[in-house]
């Protein structure tokens, strides 16, 4: 029996193997022009109104925002109950977000957490809930070839 999978896809550099994955995909707005629409299933702008892609307008229907108008609005407030004040970044609310659908499996392609700000505002959110699914069992896959996870390395052995 397979597992029900999800990718979410960030707009760094490997972003593209999320065509090698089976199962949903979910991305950020900034990565969703450059992807094959027809795989996308919900797309993630979490900013404020002023950072967004007016674009989206367009997609409306499967655009998850964290403000009020004709596009979804993300579950903010119950996440907040559930997990708490830990969210940094959008791929850690797309992390709570899986969990709550039930994903058994997530596959995370083209984030880094490498930029200045992400490395210092978000790398955590995204490592806690991470292993806050890993905890409840979800297998999470990260490319070996990417910087953001050290998961296949371990301090101190050779």
């Amino acid at each position: 029996m397979s597992l029900k999978t999800l990718s979410i896809v960030g707009k760094a550099p490997g972003f593209e193997k999320y065509l090698e994955a089976d199962g949903d995909t979910w991305c950020v707005s900034s990565v969703f022009k450059q992807m094959d629409p027809d795989r996308v299933q919900l797309i993630f702008n979490l900013h404020k109104p002023d950072v967004f892609e007016s674009w989206l307008s367009e997609e409306f229907e499967r655009v998850y925002t964290a403000f009020p108008g004709p596009y979804r609005q993300f579950p903010i407030d119950d996440m907040v109950k559930k997990y708490g004040l830990v969210f940094g970044s959008s791929v850690s609310w797309m992390i709570a977000l899986a969990i709550e659908q039930g994903y058994e499996k997530i596959n995370i392609f083209g984030v880094e957490m490498g930029t200045k700000e992400e490395y210092f505002t978000q790398r955590d959110s995204f490592f806690y809930m991470c292993g806050r699914a890993e905890a409840m069992g979800i297998e999470i896959n990260i490319p070996k070839e990417s910087r953001t996870f050290f998961k296949y390395q371990c301090y101190g052995v050779t």
